[in-house]
């Protein structure tokens, strides 16, 4: 994805809530990024998943929802690949 400032900013603010703690009981991360933004979530949503979990379903809630420090991770790395043009 090309810089992206609103795509960053929809993922700042999923990671924000995860590291919170604060986030709508914790559902993943598909989840949060559809209450963060709804009219930019397929968007995200589909270049995510093909970005990152193209052998996964898409639809499907394929990250575990007890895993908080791999999705902070996780979303920390998009944040990452965001801000540097990937």
């Amino acid at each position: 994805m090309k810089y992206d400032i609103q795509a960053l900013q929809i993922f700042q603010e999923v990671l924000y809530m995860i590291k919170k703690d604060d986030s709508y009981n914790q559902v993943g991360i598909c989840r949060e990024l559809q209450y963060a933004d709804v009219s930019r979530f397929p968007e995200l949503q589909t270049w995510m998943h093909g970005k990152y979990m193209p052998d996964k379903k898409l639809g499907t809630y394929w990250w575990p929802i007890q895993a908080r420090e791999d999705r902070i991770a996780f979303l920390e790395r998009i944040i990452e690949d965001i801000m540097s043009g990937e």
